[in-house]
This record gives C-alpha cells, sequence and structure tokens, in this order.
C-alpha cells in the first residue's frame, strides 16, 4: 500500500515539474516572431489570408499573456487584394492553454476593423454562407469575449444587381464568447448611411459620425495627392496602388482561371490613391503601405475563389481607378468591366431566385427583400411592380443609427442564428423625416429558409409629424419557403387629423399557402374608435370581427365580416376580387345607422380605391329627428361616385323612392318620388311643427355638398289629399264676412281647414322655400296662392286668394290676405273691407255713402261711386 501511495506521489510530481518546465520554456519561447507565425497560421486557415503587421507586437507575459497587435493588413491569398484591415488589437492569453496546445483567448478587443462583406443574394442561407458558414474556425483556438469598437463594415448587398450598398461606421459589437457553437449575450450598435446603387462607392460622402471616429484622416483627394511610401516583403518587388473598390460578382471556377490568367500578363501600372476610409485612416497614422507585388492595376473584377475558404462574405478591396478621371466609374461602366455570369454558374450558396431588375435602384433594401421573398412563392410576380406592402419609410436612401442587445446563439453545424431576449432601437432619416423604430421579442431564429419566433412586437413612430404610433406585434409565427403561420397577428395605429383622433386595432390568424397562393385570415378582429369633439357628440365605435379568405391565383377573395357601428348591428358577406384594385361583390346590411353618429368625411377620394356593388340594407335610418325604417337599395361605386339604385324606404306611413349619387367631392343628387306619406309624421321628423297633415304623393329633387343646410337645393311637385291645415278656420273666416263674426275664433287654439285636395310646387335654394301654384280646393271653397319662407331666420311672407261657394242663400264670397311674421306662427291679414263690398254687390244691396246735404258733388260722380268707377 505505501508503495502504490509512493508511485502516485511520484506521478503527480513528476507532472507538476513537466508541466512547470513546459510553462517556464514556454514562458521564455514566447516572443514577437511566434506571435507572427501564430495569426499568420490561423488567418491562412480561417480566413484563406495571410496578413501583413505595420509595427513592433508588445508581449506582456504576466500575469496573463497579453498581445497588442499595432495596425494589421488581410490580404487574400488567392487574388492578392486586401480584404481588411485592423488598427490595433489587444489579446488576453492563457498560458496553461498554450502548455496544453492550444490557444484560448480569454479576451479579444479589435479597434477600428475595416472589411466589405459581398452579400451575393437576399436571403437568411446566402446571409449565413457569406459570414459564419465561410469561416474555418481552427480547433485548436477558443475565444472568450469578443469586443469590435470604431470599426468600419460596408455591405454590398446584392451587388451583382444593382442594389444597394450601406456604409456600417462607428461599429460596436461585444459578445461573451466567440465560436462556431456559441450561446452568448451580445450588444451591438452602429450607425450605417445607404448609398445609392447608381453612384460608385468612393464618390459617397462620409457620414459626419464616421468623420468624428477618425479626426486625423485625410480625405480621399489629399491622401491621393499625399506621398505613399510603400514598404516591400523580400519577395516581392512591384509597387501596387490601391484601386477604387468595384461590386464583385461570384464566379465559376472556370472565370477564375480565365482571370487567373490575365491577372498574370504585364500591365502598365495607374497611379492612384486608396477611396476606403480604412486606408485613409492607415496613411495618416503610419504612412505606410505594404501591398503585395502581385496585386498590378486591372480593369476587371478580380476573379473570387469559389470554393468557401475565403474570409466570410469579404469581398477584396479592389484597386482604384485612375485619379485623373474619378468620376469615370459609372455603374455602365462596371458592368461592361465585369464578367457574366450565366445562369449555370449561379454560386451554390445564391438561390435561383428571379432576379431585380436595375430598374428597381430606388427600393429599398426591405423592399426588395420583401419583393424577392413574393418572388420566390410566386413566379409570376413581377418584383419592379409597385406594391403597398413596404411603407414609404423604406423607399429611397436612407441612414441613422442601429443598436441592439440580448442573446445569441450560433450552431454552424446545425446552420441557424437565433436572439432571445433581444431589444433593437433605430432611428432612420429618410429625405429630413426622423423615423423611429424600436423592437423586442422574446425569441427570435433564421435557420437556412425558415424563420420564427415568438412574441415579437415593434413600434415604428415619427417624432417630428403629429401623427400616431404603428405598432406591430405577432404572438407567434413561422416562415417557411411558400407558408407562413401565425395564431396571433396584431397592428395598432392612431391618426390625429385636427380635432378628431381615430385608433384602429386589427388582430388576426393568418395562413399563407404561397406555392396554393391562398392566404386565409381567421379570427380577424378589428376595431375603430374615432372621437371629435366639434363634430361628434359622442365617440363613434366600430367592432368588426369575421373570416377573410384570399385566393390570389384567381384574384378573389371571400369575406363575412359581422359587428357592430356605433352600437348598430351589421354585417357583409361577398366576395372582394382584383385585389390591386378592389371589387366588393355582397350584401351589406345595417340593423340601424344613425348619421349623427358618423364622421363626416372631407372628401371622398376613398372611391378612388373601392369598386362596390350590392344590396344595401338598413333596419332603422336616422339622422337628427328625421327616422326611416327598412331602407332597401343597390349600391354601386364606380368610376368614383357612389351610386344607390332603386332606393325603397318606408317614411311616414309611406315609401320614398328613388336614386340617389354622391361625388367624390362630397357633391350629391337625389331623385325619386314618395307615395302616401302622413305629413302631420313627416314634419316631425325634420324637427318642425305640423301645420299641414294629410297623405302627400309627388316627385322630388335634392341636391347639395354634405349635409351643410346652406348647400341644399331642391325641387318637388306634390299632391296632398284630405288635407288639413292648422292654425286658421276658414269657416270662421266666412262667418265674419257674412254675419260679422269674432276674429277671435278665426285663428284661436285648435282652428283646422279641411280641405279634398291640394297641389303645389315647391323650390328649395339658399335657404329660402318657395311654394307656387298653391291650389287647394274643397266642396265649400278653393283657396289658391303663394308663400315664401325663410329657414334661416324663420319666416313667412306670402299671399292668399280664397273663393267661397254659395250657401243657404248666402251668394259666393271672396277674400285675399297676406301671410308674415313667424312661419311657426303667421299673422293673418284679410281684406275685410273689399271681401263685404263684394258680398253686398252679390246681394243686390246699395254700397254707395249717401253724401251730407252741405256735400257739393256732381250727379256723374255720384254715378261713379254707385258702380265703383
Amino acid at each position: 500500500m505505501t508503495r502504490i501511495i509512493r508511485w502516485v506521489l511520484f506521478s503527480c510530481t513528476l507532472v507538476l515539474l513537466l508541466a512547470g518546465c513546459a510553462y517556464v520554456a514556454l514562458f521564455y519561447w514566447l516572443d514577437a516572431s511566434s506571435v507572427k507565425t501564430t495569426v499568420d497560421r490561423y488567418a491562412k486557415e480561417a480566413l484563406n489570408a495571410r496578413v501583413e503587421i505595420d509595427g513592433p507586437i508588445e508581449l506582456q507575459k504576466l500575469p496573463d499573456l497579453t498581445v497588442q497587435l499595432p495596425n494589421i493588413r488581410f490580404y487574400c491569398l488567392e487574388t492578392q487584394k486586401e480584404v481588411g484591415q485592423i488598427r490595433s488589437a489587444r489579446l488576453n492569453v492563457s498560458l496553461w492553454s498554450l502548455v496544453l496546445g492550444a490557444v484560448h483567448i480569454k479576451q479579444a478587443h479589435v479597434d477600428g476593423l475595416h472589411t466589405t462583406l459581398n452579400l451575393p443574394s437576399l436571403s437568411t442561407d446566402a446571409l449565413f454562407d457569406s459570414t459564419f458558414n465561410n469561416v474555418n474556425f481552427p480547433k485548436d483556438l477558443r475565444v472568450g469575449a469578443l469586443t469590435l469598437t470604431d470599426s468600419n463594415v460596408k455591405l454590398n448587398v446584392n451587388a451583382a444587381e444593382g442594389s444597394r450598398v450601406f456604409e456600417l461606421s462607428q461599429l460596436m459589437f461585444n459578445v461573451g464568447a466567440f465560436s462556431p457553437e456559441m450561446a452568448t449575450p451580445y450588444e451591438f450598435s452602429t450607425v450605417y448611411n445607404e448609398i445609392r446603387s447608381d453612384a460608385p462607392a468612393a464618390e459617397s460622402a462620409p457620414s459626419a459620425e464616421s468623420t468624428q471616429s477618425a479626426p486625423t484622416a485625410p480625405s480621399v483627394d489629399e491622401a491621393a495627392n499625399q506621398p505613399v511610401v510603400t514598404e516591400q516583403p523580400p519577395e516581392m518587388t512591384s509597387e501596387t496602388p490601391t484601386q477604387q473598390a468595384l461590386p464583385s460578382v461570384p464566379v465559376s471556377p472556370e472565370q477564375t482561371d480565365t482571370a487567373a490568367t490575365q491577372e498574370n500578363e504585364p500591365k502598365e501600372p495607374t497611379p492612384s490613391a486608396s477611396a476606403s476610409s480604412a486606408l485613409a485612416v492607415e496613411a495618416s497614422d503610419n504612412q505606410s503601405n505594404v501591398v503585395p507585388a502581385q496585386a498590378q492595376p486591372q480593369t476587371e473584377a478580380p476573379a473570387v475563389d469559389s470554393e468557401p475558404r475565403n474570409a466570410p462574405g469579404i469581398e477584396p478591396v479592389a484597386e482604384t481607378a485612375p485619379a485623373a478621371e474619378p468620376a469615370a466609374v459609372t455603374e455602365s461602366a462596371a458592368e461592361a468591366t465585369q464578367p457574366t455570369v450565366e445562369p449555370s454558374q449561379t454560386p451554390v450558396s445564391e438561390p435561383a431566385t428571379k432576379p431585380l431588375s436595375v430598374e428597381a435602384p430606388q427600393s429599398s433594401f426591405v423592399d426588395q427583400f420583401i419583393r424577392r421573398a413574393i418572388a420566390n412563392a410566386l413566379p409570376d410576380f413581377d418584383p419592379n411592380q409597385p406594391t403597398f406592402i413596404t411603407p414609404n419609410l423604406f423607399d429611397g436612401p436612407t441612414h441613422g443609427a442601429v443598436s441592439s442587445t440580448g442573446r445569441m446563439t450560433i450552431s454552424t453545424a446545425n446552420r441557424f442564428v437565433m436572439f432571445e431576449d433581444a431589444t433593437f432601437s433605430a432611428e432612420v432619416f429618410r429625405l429630413g423625416h426622423p423615423y423611429s423604430l424600436v423592437a423586442k421579442t422574446d425569441r427570435i431564429r433564421f435557420k437556412g429558409s425558415e424563420i420564427n419566433g415568438m412574441n415579437v412586437n415593434g413600434t415604428i413612430s415619427r417624432p417630428d409629424s403629429s401623427q400616431g404610433d404603428v405598432h406591430l406585434g405577432a404572438v407567434d409565427f413561422r416562415l417557411r419557403p411558400g407558408n407562413f403561420a401565425s395564431p396571433e397577428l396584431r397592428l395598432a395605429y392612431t391618426d390625429y387629423d385636427g380635432s378628431r383622433v381615430t385608433n384602429l386595432e386589427i388582430a388576426s390568424s393568418m395562413e399563407a399557402d404561397f406555392l396554393g397562393r391562398k392566404i386565409d385570415f381567421g379570427n380577424f378582429v378589428a376595431k375603430i374608435n374615432i372621437a371629435d369633439p366639434e363634430t361628434l357628440p359622442n365617440d363613434f365605435v366600430a367592432n368588426i370581427s369575421g373570416s377573410i379568405n384570399l385566393d390570389l391565383a384567381q384574384d378573389i377573395a371571400q369575406v363575412a365580416l359581422s359587428g357592430d357601428l356605433a352600437g348598430a348591428p351589421f354585417s357583409y358577406s361577398g366576395s372582394v376580387s382584383s385585389l390591386s384594385a378592389p371589387k366588393l361583390r355582397g350584401e351589406l346590411s345595417l340593423a340601424e345607422l344613425n348619421l349623427a353618429t358618423i364622421p363626416t368625411f372631407g372628401n371622398m377620394h376613398w372611391m378612388h380605391h373601392v369598386d362596390f356593388d350590392g344590396e344595401l340594407r338598413i333596419g332603422q335610418l336616422t339622422a337628427n329627428a328625421f327616422s326611416a325604417a327598412q331602407l332597401h337599395s343597390r349600391l354601386r361605386i364606380q368610376d368614383n361616385t357612389l351610386i344607390l339604385n332603386d332606393i325603397i324606404v318606408n317614411l311616414a306611413d309611406g315609401r320614398l323612392m328613388g336614386e340617389t349619387r354622391v361625388s367624390e367631392t362630397g357633391d350629391w343628387l337625389f331623385n325619386g318620388r314618395i307615395d302616401s306619406v302622413s305629413m302631420d309624421k313627416l314634419l316631425p321628423l325634420f324637427d318642425a311643427k305640423p301645420l299641414v297633415a294629410g297623405v302627400a304623393k309627388g316627385t322630388l329633387s335634392l341636391s347639395g355638398r354634405g349635409m351643410n343646410a346652406a348647400d341644399i337645393k331642391g325641387h318637388a311637385r306634390l299632391r296632398l289629399i284630405r288635407g288639413i291645415y292648422h292654425g286658421i278656420n276658414a269657416d270662421a273666416v266666412r262667418n265674419r264676412i257674412v254675419a260679422n263674426g269674432s276674429d277671435a275664433e278665426i285663428t284661436r287654439e285648435g282652428a283646422q281647414t279641411l280641405m279634398d285636395e291640394s297641389s303645389a310646387e315647391i323650390s328649395l335654394a339658399n335657404q329660402r322655400l318657395k311654394i307656387d301654384k298653391l291650389l287647394s280646393r274643397s266642396v265649400h271653397l278653393r283657396t289658391s296662392g303663394e308663400f315664401v319662407v325663410d329657414l334661416g331666420k324663420g319666416s313667412i311672407n306670402g299671399k292668399t286668394y280664397t273663393i267661397f261657394a254659395p250657401q243657404k242663400g248666402v251668394p259666393s264670397v271672396q277674400v285675399a290676405a297676406t301671410i308674415t311674421g313667424s312661419s311657426a306662427n303667421p299673422q293673418w291679414n284679410f281684406a275685410w273691407d273689399e271681401a263685404q263690398k263684394s258680398l253686398g254687390r252679390a246681394l243686390g244691396k246699395p254700397t254707395l255713402t249717401l253724401p251730407k246735404q252741405d256735400d257739393n258733388r256732381s250727379i256723374w260722380q255720384s254715378v261713379k261711386d254707385f258702380f265703383h268707377l
């Protein structure tokens, strides 16, 4: 037993001794040359690149190994073009890991990374292949916390098809661990500038943030005029200026061989200066430019190895164009000098999707991404056609700042990237207008062509506008090639228009089969709330629910919706065809419609986007005091005009029939007729005193703009049967003439006159109601007259002439009258003297007044007085 213990102690002591000796040997063995060798090996293995270090390497060996690297340049081994640059790097390396034959970088801080990434297509597969999947992580390298500061990355997104270029400056990226399989917290922020594709990248003005991050960096023109000191490696003797960056195109191995053959041919060197901000910084800091000899100036884009051994989507920094003609490199010239990619030579990493036309440079990256996704699912979709999918926020070039924090998981083996508990914020400027974007998600994962997320919520707002925020959300969703599904999508929006505030909330489940070209919105729920103290006595609230089934192949949707409008139930069932310019066909039913609770439209321009043809049914129609029941009509919205044909509505024990037209400017016209309408029930509907009773028939024409009473005009021809005139007693008028009756009986309370039939022509204009050709008849009397009623002032002016038939031995009696005063309580003024004289002549009584004894009139004057001459 003792012997065993001794052997164990001896073995442990020997191991510790050997480890200590190795540690001491390694401690003295480490120097700048060994670090340079290790960096070269990792660069070649991981990025297929070699490095050039400008300056001494500083080492601090205790308590841990700290390596301070100066300016580092990376050159592609195949093309010998510069693919990236690091201003400085500080690495904290564990010495014990070196003893075990590995390199454990506990913390890495990289400052001033400058590189260009070329994304061949707008897909998650291409993004993954161009970044994580294109890096061969060394097996003996382990990286802990990684921090990037003050970095600059240029993204050529779909550069072969003339899309946009993004410059990311002041980039900061921090992760707790960096490896092919990692799950770590992260923090990211950057300032970006979107460059138009029709302008060369070098001619784009640098952002203010980029200028502040490198205050000593000269401009491109200044760098061109400065002398460049080049240090040649021992095996290289040629001078190589850096050429202006041009978008590169993925090429096939055959094109690579051709380009390599052309590259080895002697060419005349072309003097120029660096066009990238990274090289400008280096020129001012070190005044040295280490360039390999093989990088001769050439007129064609450099060939790129088709094997995934290059840096992660890094595009080699090409040489600049001649300084004398800086503006000569245009998009057309770049296309002329680049090799053409045949369809059969499409790289494996780029999905074979319908390419975007070069006519779409004005659309944004987000808009192109959505168009590309639709084009993948819908083969006959034209990505260049206008769409309403993306908001104006993403149209045209933008710039701004982006930041994000959360937890990130990356797996190169399983080919996915996942963000958890992540927040995203951005300030985007477009055409001088700022936009604010904020998003948060519990989880979102990108794996190949599939994207799924949980509890994703976002807000888009415009600080310089009075318009409210747009809130978007998804409880859960999954996007696959040709398929999208979510149990609940949410949209909320607030609109401010003067005193009116409109709130819109929409929620629905969604299942989309893009291959079958069908989309189903189930459990669709929408709520609209409109508050306007100036025009609405109460808030207008509408609740809508139902389902919408879209068939994109047939360009039609089946819709079944129901709910309530201002508390009144409604339903719509029908179809919507021609989704680009919707045409609705179906039946709309409203249990009740109170026009006083419906918001008024400033204009009717919304009819430009709607085409409706169907049945309209309203159970009860109310407008202030007016009320009608059981309205039925055929509703059409065509050619920017709303048309109600075959209107039938129950009104005051009768019916109103006709046709209504409403234009986009709010002008309306009604032509129709009334049948068997009770006047004593109709007038109270207009909040008027029922002065007339009876059953009315006739034609009616009205026109106006909106519901402004001053703009309403009309004309009618009406006939009243079994009429009653309230407020006057015609028999008392006759009795006053015949028997000298009391005037009080004529207009006493409850006084009325019965008429068998009446007719009149009525016109309305400028709030003046004119009644012409009034003719009322009964067995005992006949009345004609005309009136003018000022609706605004509530006054009336008119005249009548009444003839009473002979009764009980009394001959016919005639009397004229005028009406003045208030229309609700008019004043009647009768010509009693003339009526009595007329009656006297009919009775044969003398109407001459005998002169006095001292009256010296002639006989001829007396005769004229007798005959009323």
